[in-house]
């Protein structure tokens, strides 16, 4: 994963991670794995900007909560049904 480039307002969360999760297991998906992107830095856009930041931000993501995170990654897969 790389680090986030910030973007602008458009950018803002307006689901929950577990409101997001829903959204596609409800139309047949399953969660397969989630992971957090980036944690505090992404708000300076100084430290924004620079790589050792942008790197430790990063990391400092995976280890804090999903609530605590600026963003998130989701792989879903589709459920199989029986027939």
């Amino acid at each position: 994963k790389g680090r986030h480039d910030g973007g602008g307002r458009e950018h803002e969360q307006r689901y929950t991670r577990t409101r997001l999760a829903g959204l596609f297991t409800s139309r047949g998906f399953e969660l397969a794995r989630a992971q957090n992107s980036d944690f505090i830095f992404t708000l300076v856009p100084r430290l924004r900007c620079s790589g050792t930041f942008g790197t430790l931000d990063t990391r400092l993501g995976d280890l804090v909560p999903h609530w605590m995170a600026s963003g998130w990654y989701l792989a879903f897969t589709r459920k199989h049904t029986e027939e």
